[in-house]
């Protein structure tokens, strides 16, 4: 794990940025400058399989999400999105919120959320970060379709396809999820009470008053995640430069130390519970009051349990320029692939069965005769012909007896075909119309002629009065 200590928070991709102000005239060289530094760190000239390539990065404000992968893996990257919601003041400023990218590895769903949820240690403010949660799952949506992208190894823009992501647009929707970040969660001991803990080591003691692991046991939020055991002391809130916590006296020898990543940021101007000083709340002009808070572990990494992804350590870095000590957690993600000739053949195979399905399905019937003549039909004596229909089929047949239809001339010049004909002329009777024969079965149809009327002069009649020898 130690290229996770490239300075970013949450396993070297993602980081709770803290800027000096100034830091959105600096926004854009800001991301330049960690993705150069971000690179430096995992780069190993050695080892040309441990080349990485950046997939993708997005900043809201104060978080910055960074996702690399080594190259022969990145080349397997697809359907790379990311979104944000921000959720500081009024619940938009973007001081608070998150960043989320997902991507498919090879066949794979993956999801990475980085967040700066709501600040407070006082009773009840566990509350506003619970809603935080919550509207992150709701806002973060990803898109439908992609548009242009960055082929993260030829860096060529291309074409970039939604990785059949089909109706997954919510974090929830998919498997594999890996949330990272200051979630801010407090201790609910006293602060005297949290300091003895930490000196004597007792630190599963101390995590019975530690707010995210009571509330995820209640299920009041990140209901279904999990949190790797934790081994370290909490990560906030220390004094810069050293690893001693805030409302402590500082060692002799160490000055007061004013970093890049300082806390006195945009990110975290508009805390509640961080009251704004003269020179920053860790100079050594700031009060001490201000300064003092119970020790937390406010910076965690959890993931959504699932078949592909499994935690392989967790643990926090040394890295003393910032109020708040990195955490990083390494996984084992098991990116599944499809063998895309034996899903052809099994789609071939599926296609070829459905058609015998239907085709199986479908009745079919014989017609005996098709045919017949029935020549001279003597007036006024009903004359009966037969026709069977068989159901040679394997299934139920139903049989209707329709009119042919008849061409008619519309009344704009247009031709026509007129349904709605009888069955057939008077002198003609069909019995039965409609019916159902179910298989190996047949069914009897009988036609009956029946000539009659005209009066004496008829031909009809005549014809009946001399018959034609």
């Amino acid at each position: 794990m130690d290229k996770m200590w490239s300075g970013a928070n949450g396993d070297g991709s993602g980081q709770q940025q803290t800027q000096q102000p100034g830091f959105s005239a600096m926004a854009a060289a800001s991301e330049q400058q960690q993705q150069a530094r971000l690179a430096m760190a995992l780069s190993d000239a050695g080892d040309s399989d441990s080349v990485y390539v950046q997939v993708t990065c997005k900043q809201l404000v104060g978080v910055y999400l960074s996702v690399w992968a080594r190259k022969q893996i990145a080349r397997h990257v697809r359907g790379v999105q990311a979104t944000t919601a921000a959720t500081g003041f009024g619940g938009y400023l973007g001081n608070k919120g998150a960043v989320a990218v997902r991507m498919r590895v090879y066949d794979a769903a993956f999801v990475v959320v980085c967040s700066h949820l709501a600040s407070g240690d006082q009773e009840g403010d566990e509350l506003k970060r619970h809603n935080d949660v919550a509207e992150i799952n709701r806002r973060c949506v990803f898109a439908a379709t992609d548009p242009l992208a960055v082929d993260p190894v030829t860096q060529q823009q291309q074409q970039s396809s939604s990785g059949h992501w089909g109706s997954s647009s919510y974090i929830m929707d998919h498997d594999n999820v890996i949330w990272m970040g200051d979630l801010n969660y407090r201790l609910t001991c006293t602060d005297e009470e949290a300091r003895r803990y930490i000196r004597a080591g007792k630190l599963e003691a101390l995590l019975n008053y530690d707010q995210l692991t009571r509330e995820m046991a209640a299920g009041r939020v990140f209901k279904g995640w999990r949190e790797g055991p934790i081994s370290f002391n909490p990560t906030y809130k220390y004094h810069l430069g050293c690893n001693v916590y805030s409302g402590e006296p500082v060692p002799p020898g160490i000055a007061a130390v004013k970093a890049v990543d300082s806390s006195a940021s945009l990110a975290d101007s508009a805390d509640s519970d961080e009251p704004s000083g003269h020179g920053g709340r860790d100079s050594p002009s700031a009060p001490e009051k201000q300064k003092k808070r119970i020790p937390a572990w406010c910076d965690r990494v959890l993931w959504l349990p699932g078949r592909q992804l499994y935690q392989l350590a967790y643990g926090r870095g040394e890295i003393a320029v910032s109020d708040h000590r990195p955490v990083a957690a390494a996984f084992l993600f098991e990116a599944h692939r499809y063998d895309r000739d034996a899903v052809q053949q099994l789609a071939e195979s599926a296609r070829r069965a459905i058609d015998m399905s239907d085709n199986a399905a479908r009745p079919k019937c014989t017609l005996s005769p098709n045919f017949f003549e029935m020549q001279q039909v003597p007036f006024g004596t009903p004359m009966n012909f037969s026709i069977d229909l068989a159901n040679v089929g394997s299934c139920p047949a139903r049989y209707y007896v329709v009119p042919p239809p008849k061409p008619r001339m519309s009344s704009d010049g247009l031709m026509s075909w007129d349904d709605n004909q009888p069955i057939c002329p008077p002198w003609l009777m069909i019995g039965p119309v409609e019916g159902e024969v179910q298989e190996g079965d047949t069914a009897h149809i009988t036609l009956t002629a029946f000539i009659s009327g005209g009066g004496p002069n008829s031909p009809a009649a005549f014809l009946a009065a001399n018959p034609p020898t």
